[in-house]
C-alpha cells in the first residue's frame, strides 16, 4: 500500500489542479483512482492498526460530480488484446457500469471521511488518550445518517431476499447491499472495541453495558447476514474469499469486547448463536477448497471456544433459544442431510443468476469489483 500511495504522489494523482493537460475522461478516472487509494488506505489502517499514509491536508481532489456520472456510466469500447501480436484475442469486455455501482463509490468516500474522524479521534497517539461516551456517539450518529442516505438499491434487507430473486435481480445488487451493510458495521464494531480499551475513567459501568449490547447486537446482525446470503448462492467461489474474510473480522473486532472482565457471563449467545451459524455455513463450502474459507473455520472455531466453550453460561443460554434465522434460511441452508444447497433450490424454483455464465469457472467472475 505505502507502494501505491508513492506512486499516486509521483502522478499527482492528489493535486487534481495537476490534471489540466488531460483529457475530460481521464482527469474522471484519475480521480476515481484517487479516491480508490484513499479507501484502501482507510480500510487497510483499521485492520491492521497501522497509521494513514494519506492525511486530508495533503491532496486538492474534489468528489464525483455529475461529469463524473456522465463518464462512468457511458458506454465505451474497449481495444485490448492479449498474446503475442502473431496470436492476439480480443479482450472480453466487461458489462457496462450500472448506476448502483456508482452509487457504490460514492458510498466509499462517504464511508472513507468517517473513518477517517475514527482514526483520528480513537487511534491517534494524540487522540486516543482518553475516549469518552460523547465521541462514540457522533460516530454512530454519521454512521446513522450514512445508512439512512443510502439510495434504495444500496439498502440491505433480508427479508427481500427471496422475493427478489424470485423476479430475477441480479445477484451482483445484493453483493453491493450485503458489503455495505457490513462495511457500516465494522465502524460500529471498531469504535465500541476501542473505546472498551482507551475509555475515560469516568465512564459509566451502564455506558460499558451499552457499548457490549450494542457490539453484540451489530456483529450477530453482520455475521447472520453473511450466512444468509450465502444459504441461496452456493458454488460463489470468486466471493468465497470476501466473505470469508468478512467474517473473521468482524469477529475479530467484536470477540475482546465480548470476552473483557466487566463482560457479564452468558453476554456473548447472540453471537455465539450467529458464529455457530457461520461455521455451518462455511463447512457447506468447503467442497470448492477455498484456503480461505478452510482458515476462517479454524479462526471462527477458535472464537466460538474464546466466547463460549461447551458448559458455559453463553453455550448453554444459546442452545437453549429457538431458532431465529429467516424461514427461507432454515429451509434452504447448506446441510447434508436435507440435500438442498443453494443451487438446488435455485434449479428447482427455475430460477438462474444471469451474472453468472459457467458456475466457478473464471467467464463466471462477477463484474463488479469491490
Amino acid at each position: 500500500m505505502a507502494v501505491t500511495v508513492d506512486y499516486a504522489f509521483a502522478m499527482n494523482l492528489n493535486n487534481e489542479d495537476a490534471w489540466t493537460g488531460c483529457a475530460l475522461r481521464e482527469q474522471e478516472h484519475r480521480r476515481l483512482l484517487w479516491w480508490t487509494i484513499y479507501f484502501l488506505d482507510r480500510r487497510i489502517a483499521l485492520l491492521l492498526k497501522r497509521p494513514l499514509l494519506i492525511r486530508d491536508a495533503d491532496f486538492i481532489v474534489a468528489g464525483f460530480t455529475d461529469q463524473s456520472r456522465r463518464t462512468f456510466l457511458s458506454r465505451t469500447s474497449l481495444h485490448l488484446t492479449t498474446g503475442s501480436s502473431d496470436e492476439q484475442r480480443p479482450w472480453k469486455p466487461p458489462l457496462p457500469p450500472t448506476q448502483d455501482w456508482y452509487d457504490y463509490l460514492e458510498f466509499n468516500i462517504r464511508w472513507s471521511k468517517i473513518a477517517t474522524r475514527i482514526w483520528d479521534a480513537f487511534f491517534s497517539l494524540r487522540g486516543s488518550r482518553s475516549i469518552e461516551v460523547e465521541q462514540v456517539e457522533l460516530i454512530d450518529a454519521l454512521l446513522v445518517k450514512l445508512q439512512t442516505g443510502l439510495p434504495p438499491r444500496l439498502r440491505w434487507d433480508v427479508k427481500n431476499l427471496p422475493g427478489l430473486l424470485r423476479q430475477g435481480t441480479e445477484d451482483k445488487h445484493f453483493r453491493l447491499q450485503i458489503v455495505v451493510f457490513e462495511r457500516i458495521n465494522i465502524l460500529h464494531l471498531v469504535v465500541r472495541s476501542r473505546f472498551l480499551q482507551v475509555q475515560h475513567q469516568l465512564t459509566t459501568q451502564q455506558s460499558k453495558s451499552q457499548m457490549v449490547e450494542t457490539a453484540q447486537d451489530v456483529a450477530a446482525k453482520t455475521i447472520d447476514s453473511i450466512c444468509q446470503y450465502l444459504a441461496v448462492r452456493d458454488g460463489i467461489r470468486s466471493w468465497s474469499t470476501y466473505w470469508s474474510l468478512s467474517l473473521v473480522e468482524t469477529c475479530n473486532w467484536v470477540t475482546p469486547i465480548l470476552t473483557a472482565q466487566t463482560v457479564p457471563p452468558g453476554a456473548s449467545y447472540m453471537v455465539t448463536m450467529s458464529v455457530r451459524r457461520a461455521l455451518e455455513c462455511l463447512e457447506g463450502m468447503k467442497k470448492m477448497k477455498v484456503a480461505a474459507t478452510e482458515m476462517a473455520m479454524e479462526r471462527l472455531t477458535s472464537v466460538l471456544n474464546e466466547l463460549a466453550g461447551p458448559g458455559s453460561v453463553a453455550w448453554t443460554t444459546a442452545l437453549s433459544l429457538p431458532e431465529v434465522c429467516p424461514e427461507f434460511w432454515r429451509d434452504h441452508r447448506y446441510t447434508d442431510d436435507l440435500g438442498v444447497g443453494g443451487d438446488s433450490w435455485m434449479l428447482e424454483q427455475g430460477l438462474f443468476d444471469v451474472d453468472w455464465e459457467g458456475g466457478c469457472s473464471p467467464s463466471g467472475f462477477p463484474n463488479v469489483t469491490l
